[in-house]
């Protein structure tokens, strides 16, 4: 009987924790949150796990969306906490308070309503900062509001330069700000009413100054303007002088800048502006897109030389160009040839370009003006050597002799030097050489006809003429019957035109691109 009874006793013990998980599960959907329980400040009574989820989501919202101000040296930056890794950490929080009172044992549950009857029971909300999350943030901030040093710079009016003041930037260490912020969302920014946090930062320095900027002169220290033709022929040629001009027009180049010219024209593509047109390639001339961007720099180099400012890389054609004197020229090309120059001087240098659809092109260099004002310059172009195009000849028999067609025609080769003059009230103080260029000579093709002309013979009239004697004699002109004066005819001699040939060298500007 006994056994009977303990037996009885643990079924219904087994009964009852089947019974009480059974209906904790049932809970769990079902079931509303008791009186008096909270979330933080949300009353969540009645509320069901899906309710009081919407409610507290709400709420981590409205914190998570606050302003974390960043101070960045003297700027402000305000970022969402959101944004920096600010998210909720125990969403458990919500099953738990939904089901208190309301599972667990018989004990645990009555417990749990006796203590509401004296007091509500509030849970927190806690939050989380995720590291990955805020290094991301911080470093969008960094790009974004970061800031680097601005030098002064200029900008030239009608009036003359305006000066652009300076600007010093700060320079943000990435690691050490992650976790300066880190330890600040974690610990200190909930209860930071201001929510300013200080990042660590270096401040950098302008390198050029307002000051420095107020040295360059209004008055250019070089000018040079060369020339070209405008016409129908000639439009794609010029559209790309235009392009090239205003790709350096504005320019500025503070001390110890090294500009290539190259690399400011580049691409020579449609994209970039320009239009095929006659170019030196491989020694030869035809089109290619760019051509005549060479013109620019050509125009550049000597404005460049005028303002004596370093030119570090020049090279010359490889043939004659006829906008600019012998070794006064400046050749670009996509790979081998460049005009670079550097800034050797105390303050900027501005590079001003005007493009004149009359058929012009000019650059003005100004910077800090420190030559005397009795000191001038001249340039020469000295032909050391001249070698004359071979003609090459092509004979063709379906011409006729004394038929000639240039089909191309060719450049003089030469050797050229390229001086600077200088000159101290008046009177010559230096003689310097700039460079020693050497442009070859391309033959001149030619097609001469050498077709044999037939030879007409006029038969002799062999039939007595008017006036002459039966024994063959010639009667006098004079003395006709009729009594008429009459003139022996003349014959007509007829001679071959000969064909007119042009020999005179072609006047195009090369290379766009390619030598």
């Amino acid at each position: 009987m006994k056994f009977n009874r303990k037996h009885i006793a643990c079924l219904f013990a087994m009964a009852s924790v089947f019974c009480v998980f059974s209906s904790k599960t049932y809970a769990n959907e079902s079931q509303k949150a008791l009186k008096g329980v909270y979330i933080e400040n949300i009353d969540i009574a009645n509320m069901t796990e899906a309710d009081a989820k919407r409610a507290v989501k709400s709420y981590v919202e409205s914190i998570s969306d606050q302003k974390v101000t960043l101070a960045i040296g003297s700027e402000k930056v305000s970022v969402q906490a959101s944004e920096l890794g600010y998210k909720w950490a125990n969403k458990e929080v919500v099953d738990d308070a939904v089901s208190y009172g309301q599972s667990g044992n018989i004990v645990a549950r009555y417990k749990a309503n006796r203590d509401l009857e004296h007091g509500n029971k509030v849970y927190s909300v806690e939050m989380e900062v995720k590291k990955n999350m805020l290094e991301s943030g911080l470093e969008k901030v960094i790009e974004e509001f970061g800031s680097t040093a601005k030098n002064a710079s200029l900008e030239l009016t009608d009036n003359g330069f305006k000066v652009i003041p300076e600007k010093n930037g700060y320079v943000i260490d990435k690691d050490e700000a992650s976790k300066v912020l880190y330890d600040y969302m974690k610990e200190d920014w909930a209860t930071d009413s201001v929510g300013l946090v200080k990042l660590p930062t270096t401040e950098e320095k302008a390198q050029v100054t307002s000051e420095d900027c107020e040295k360059v002169s209004d008055e250019p220290l070089g000018s040079y303007t060369t020339t070209f033709s405008v016409s129908t022929t000639t439009e794609n040629r010029n559209k790309n002088i235009e392009n090239g001009c205003k790709k350096l027009d504005g320019l500025v180049l503070y001390p110890g800048d090294e500009i290539s010219c190259n690399e400011m024209f580049l691409p020579f593509t449609a994209e970039n502006g320009y239009y095929e047109a006659g170019a030196f390639i491989n020694g030869e001339v035809s089109t290619d897109i760019g051509g005549g961007i060479c013109q620019v720099s050509t125009t550049l180099y000597n404005a460049l030389l005028r303002a004596e400012v370093e030119i570090t890389e020049r090279l010359n054609h490889s043939m004659t160009v006829n906008y600019v004197p012998l070794a006064a020229d400046a050749a670009i090309t996509g790979d081998y040839k460049d005009l670079k120059f550097k800034n050797d001087t105390d303050a900027p240098l501005y590079i001003e370009g005007i493009f004149s659809w009359g058929g012009s092109i000019k650059f003005n260099v100004y910077g800090h003006e420190t030559r005397p004002a009795n000191r001038t310059l001249e340039f020469e172009s000295e032909t050391v050597s001249k070698k004359e195009p071979e003609v090459k000849i092509t004979k063709d028999n379906t011409k006729p002799e004394g038929y000639e067609e240039i089909v191309t025609a060719g450049y003089t080769g030469y050797v050229a030097k390229l001086w600077k003059y200088v000159f101290i009230d008046g009177q010559l103080e230096d003689k310097i050489l700039i460079n020693t260029s050497t442009y070859k000579a391309t033959p001149t093709e030619k097609i001469v006809g050498t077709a044999k002309k037939e030879k007409t013979t006029k038969k002799k009239d062999e039939t007595k003429k008017d006036g002459e004697s039966s024994d063959g004699s010639q009667e006098s002109s004079s003395t006709k019957a009729n009594g008429e004066s009459t003139t022996p005819a003349q014959s007509e001699s007829t001679t071959p035109r000969q064909s007119e040939s042009t020999t005179s060298r072609r006047e195009q500007e090369g290379p766009g691109v390619i030598e």
